[in-house]
């Protein structure tokens, strides 16, 4: 599903998720630090991403650290404490971003509104500072801080509100096909991204926006 149909509605904001799209990882380096350290692979991935763990610390009930700390327990009772160091190395990577699509929100940005609406924990902030992004964005909605995660309703309510936009008057692009099809039955335009060509081209069909780069 990559959006709707082009409409009369002038578009005032462009709304994106930021892992998957702005920011990428590798996940071959946590499955080689897996191997290094002589665990199976995806022993660190199974539990930090276990539904209940996962849903706490993009709600905001457990911090980044608290989180961490339970995949760690977790980890080294199941492989024995020398997996601890695993962990260690792994709470360390931050992912690296997408330069050309960095650079593209930096046009967007240049004539209307744009935002970041991710299912984040409560280092994202951080996160951005090292990345440099950190002022690179109109409004920035956390999940762990609103205490909501996407696909619920109430958090792009919470975007819109925010916002002062109808649903109509935003686009949102997210990486995950849950995320495009509620925000898509709400009203909302969305793109599901797996490219920046494609993602240009909807741009264009939708806003009458440049995406020219300048030398």
């Amino acid at each position: 599903m990559n959006g709707t149909e082009q409409r009369d509605v002038a578009v005032r904001a462009v709304v994106f998720d930021f892992d998957g799209v702005l920011r990428l990882w590798d996940h071959d380096e946590t499955f080689a630090i897996e191997e290094r350290f002589g665990l199976p692979r995806g022993s660190i991935y199974t539990h930090a991403f276990e539904d209940y763990l996962n849903l706490q610390v993009v709600t905001g009930v457990t911090s980044d650290d608290e989180w961490r700390d339970a995949v760690a327990r977790k980890v080294v009772e199941e492989h024995g404490e020398d997996a601890r160091a695993a962990i260690v190395e792994w709470r360390e990577r931050i992912g690296v971003l997408d330069a050309s699509m960095v650079e593209l929100a930096r046009i967007i940005r240049s004539q209307l509104t744009v935002a970041l609406l991710t299912n984040a924990t409560s280092r994202l902030m951080s996160d951005l500072i090292v990345h440099g992004l950190v002022d690179d964005f109109d409004y920035i909605f956390n999940s762990s801080e609103i205490g909501l995660a996407k696909p619920d309703e109430e958090i792009f309510n919470f975007v819109a509100t925010t916002l002062g936009l109808r649903y109509d008057e935003w686009l949102f692009i997210d990486d995950t096909e849950e995320n495009i099809v509620k925000a898509t039955s709400l009203g909302i335009p969305s793109h599901l991204y797996s490219n920046q060509v494609e993602l240009e081209s909807w741009l264009k069909h939708h806003t009458d926006i440049s995406l020219a780069r300048h030398s």
